[in-house]
């Protein structure tokens, strides 16, 4: 059983360890087991609903939430669960830096349906605040797995070789076909009818991704 496996790196949950264990053992009576699942549809589904996009307690701008924690939770239980709930584990935040973004910059939903551009001015590119690499992933928002796609592909770094636009500045793709005027190593593959969320991952975090000053830009619809 998880419960009883590894110390929690965690202090200050050990309540909560407490008591996760005596509903694991008054839910062996079906009564019971019914009462707490009803609970759980009437209450954590809402925390979740209310949580999910921030990852917790964390700010969005941009359509991008930045945690305001991960790895080490604390007693901030709800990140916790959250992130362990879409990605299983994480690394600290001296080692790496997750931003999400499950809208574009008006704050509809990413679509698979649609073609948008990500820009970084010339002076704000991922590798200003990386001092390892940078990376982007899509995921679905059901078990926020890789999406599928025929290229195989599944994120954009630098060594998917970008190319930069004449004034210094980077734009990546995300859409189903490559847009003509994207170079191949600038663009991700998203299935038609997907419903995403992105990841941006900054490893080595450094200025305003380690300061939390730094967000990414929106994600831009240019057609659908």
């Amino acid at each position: 059983m998880a419960l009883d496996s590894e110390p929690d790196l965690n202090p200050g949950l050990e309540q909560h360890a407490a008591n996760a264990r005596a509903i694991q053992q008054a839910i062996k009576e079906p009564a019971e087991r019914e009462r707490v699942a009803k609970v759980v549809r009437e209450l954590a589904y809402a925390e979740f609903a209310k949580f999910g996009p921030l990852m917790g307690h964390g700010v969005i701008v941009n359509g991008w939430a930045r945690p305001a924690v991960v790895g080490n939770y604390d007693i901030d239980y709800i990140a916790r669960t959250l992130i362990t709930y879409g990605g299983i584990w994480a690394n600290v935040m001296p080692e790496v830096l997750y931003y999400s973004a499950s809208t574009d910059g008006t704050g509809a939903r990413l679509s698979g349906d649609n073609v948008y551009t990500l820009t970084f001015p010339k002076d704000q590119l991922p590798q200003s605040f990386a001092k390892y690499f940078w990376s982007v992933i899509a995921v679905d928002t059901t078990h926020f797995r890789v999406l599928p796609n025929p290229q195989s592909r599944h994120l954009l770094n630098r060594e998917t070789k970008p190319i930069y636009n004449r004034d210094g500045s980077l734009t990546l793709y995300f859409a189903a076909e490559k847009p003509m005027n994207a170079p191949d190593g600038n663009w991700l593959p998203i299935p038609k009818g997907s419903v995403y969320r992105l990841t941006f991952r900054f490893y080595g975090r450094i200025d305003g991704v380690a300061n939390g000053t730094y967000f990414p830009p929106a994600m831009i619809k240019t057609s659908n």
